[in-house]
């Protein structure tokens, strides 16, 4: 889930999840969070093991869903956050 320090320091107001099938781990998934900043930057937060995650910054949605699939996510999001 996204922290919420992550939320502040970003200042995200809306928030989406998109999924990775993984099977080392227990619940058989892993998921990333694609977020909308006030500034209108995009980031894309992956959660590398549990407790630690990768933020990436972008200019554009596109770029950030880009490296979604990039990564292996589904590209399929669904929205977990909006202010």
């Amino acid at each position: 889930m996204i922290s919420k320090e992550l939320i502040d320091k970003y200042d995200i107001k809306k928030a989406w999840r998109s999924s990775q099938k993984d099977d080392t781990m227990m619940i058989g998934f892993r998921s990333a969070y694609l977020c909308e900043c006030v500034d209108g930057k995009w980031l894309v937060s992956f959660d590398k093991t549990a407790g630690a995650s990768e933020v990436l910054k972008f200019n554009t949605r596109a770029t950030a869903m880009k490296q979604l699939r990039k990564e292996g996510y589904w590209t399929r999001v669904s929205k977990v956050k909006q202010c």
